[in-house]
């Protein structure tokens, strides 16, 4: 692992100890860094602002939900409708194993959101369209109108 990785990867586990403790909105660069003995300036090098670290951790989420989706997908158990269903409940069971992050895609304003998520090679965009892809199966095979 590279220098670059390490820092991330320390900066990314604590910023997640204290998400998960104090919640987003309490968290502060000023704070993280501290807590890591790093300079602010250190941690702006690798995240522009607090929304960036957010979107970090959002598009993490969506990875998981994304990884989850394919391999219901390439199992292929059941109709499209039972997979459509799968992968709803993938969607629900992420967000509950991951609140912090799910709060952040869909209840926060965070500046830029949209045009971040909605990139085609986010895992957002990926996860998103896998969904799309299920709802228009079973609409053209008749399992849903």
């Amino acid at each position: 692992m590279s220098r670059k990785e390490d820092t991330i990867g320390k900066i990314v586990k604590e910023a997640k100890a204290l998400i998960n403790k104090d919640g987003f909105t309490n968290l502060s660069m000023r704070k993280l860094a501290k807590k890591i003995n790093y300079s602010p300036t250190t941690i702006y090098l690798y995240f522009k602002n607090k929304d960036d670290l957010a979107f970090y951790f959002i598009e993490d989420m969506f990875r998981i939900i994304e990884e989850r989706i394919s391999a219901l997908i390439y199992s292929m158990k059941g109709t499209a409708l039972d997979l459509l269903k799968q992968g709803l409940k993938t969607y629900i069971n992420t967000a509950l194993e991951h609140p912090e992050q799910y709060s952040m895609a869909f209840q926060m304003q965070l500046k830029d959101k949209e045009k971040y998520l909605f990139k085609e090679n986010s895992h957002h965009f990926k996860a998103f369209s896998l969904l799309i892809w299920g709802v228009k199966t079973c609409i053209d095979t008749g399992l849903i109108k």
